[in-house]
């Protein structure tokens, strides 16, 4: 039984998370839980070794009668952890692992080889994995605190070439919204007319920049995890796309272990060195509007340091919207604030879309019972087998 000190509607979908799993009491060990794992389910854990392996075994003390939701498919697991992405890629086309559990997709060489031959293919699946990958403006920073310059920004990026930096069409479609097509609250709009020019509107980010009072541009920072390559490609898209405003542009790059804490997520960091456009991607906790968007656009969600509302957005039609949500136990109506909100961040012009993620996700032939998750834009893991 749960005692919640203030109503919160989702709370159902924060059960369902793999951190509030049940525990026994007497079994919680804390830090060192994940020493001793108590296995619940349909499988028990033999051995782990973190970062490098898990076997597991099915578990004799579970029962199917009270867990429908879950099957003995197979005899045992091998979890292999820590492999090199390209080489798990090659083992997977190999037939020597069944699937990747991160469920990003292959890389870019075995993309080609997949796409390209039809009895690879054929295994393989494309979904919308339920991220989005879009660049904050910093509504705190200069000039980007007059919404007409961040408008400029939004009409003069080329949207084809920010998706082609990202890995093109098959790595996902070209965003025009906050959320993703396949997350609870996404309503198909496009305030910008970002599809009709994805190359950019320069006479349209021109009278932006007029209206803001930079007709002839400004100067401002671009910062991209350094170790993320599409993200320094789109730095670069953006960058060369902005120059034809008059809008100079540097870019700055930093480690995505502390990107959020120390850099781009740390607000004094990032006002001090004029960090007016900041790439980022995010995925749902939950497939909810409020489990996307949260954290990345409601006022209160904003801190000093470890800051994913990188915009800074603080509007508080928006924080009033979320706060009034946490109250309502009907979803259709939870659902027209998730689609109100999303439309106000965009006319807010707080960020610039660039995809609605999809992976290209492969499977060894020999697995059975696969499908792709709607909620996680992933292959279900639950109830894989092996066919033969």
């Amino acid at each position: 039984m749960f005692h919640l000190q203030q109503p919160f509607s989702e709370f159902d979908y924060l059960a369902t998370l793999s951190q509030t799993a049940p525990v026994p009491v007497a079994k919680d060990t804390g830090a060192t839980y994940a020493e001793h794992i108590v296995s619940s389910g349909p499988y028990k854990v033999d051995s782990y070794q973190p970062g490098k392996s898990m076997s597991l075994s099915k578990n004799p003390n579970w029962s199917a009668s009270t867990d429908p939701n879950r099957k003995q498919t197979t005899d045992k697991i091998e979890v292999t952890l820590s492999v090199e992405a390209n080489d798990l890629d090659s083992r997977l086309i190999a037939g020597d692992a069944d699937i990747a559990l991160d469920g990003t997709g292959v890389q870019a060489a075995a993309q080609a080889k997949v796409l390209s031959d039809p009895n690879l293919k054929k295994n393989a699946d494309n979904p919308v994995t339920g991220f989005a990958r879009w660049i904050a403006i910093g509504t705190k920073v200069a000039p980007f605190d007059n919404v007409h310059c961040r408008m400029a920004v939004i009409y003069a990026a080329d949207h084809e070439a920010l998706q082609t930096a990202y890995g093109g069409p098959t790595s996902g479609d070209i965003a025009t919204t906050v959320l993703p097509p396949n997350i609870v609250g996404y309503q198909k709009a496009d305030t910008y007319n970002l599809l009709k020019n994805k190359n950019g509107d320069v006479t349209k980010a021109k009278s932006e920049l007029a209206a803001c009072g930079k007709p002839d541009g400004f100067t401002t920072t671009i910062s991209a995890r350094a170790n993320r390559p599409k993200e320094v490609a789109g730095a670069q898209a953006l960058q060369q796309a902005l120059s034809k405003i008059g809008v100079k542009a540097d870019i700055q790059t930093f480690p995505s272990g502390q990107y959020f804490a120390n850099y781009a997520g740390s607000t004094n960091f990032a006002h001090a060195h004029n960090f007016g456009l900041m790439f980022m991607g995010w995925g749902a906790d939950w497939p909810s509007g409020y489990g996307f968007l949260q954290q990345i656009m409601d006022g209160k969600a904003i801190k000093a340091s470890g800051n994913t509302n990188l915009s800074e957005l603080d509007d508080p039609a928006i924080n009033d919207l979320f706060t009034k949500s946490t109250g309502i136990t009907d979803v259709n109506e939870r659902t027209k604030i998730w689609t109100e909100i999303d439309q106000k961040v965009m006319a807010d012009a707080a960020i610039i879309p660039i995809i609605y993620e999809k992976a290209l996700l492969y499977r060894n032939p020999e697995a059975s019972n696969v499908f792709v998750h709607q909620a996680y834009g992933m292959y279900s893991y639950v109830g894989i087998g092996i066919k033969k």
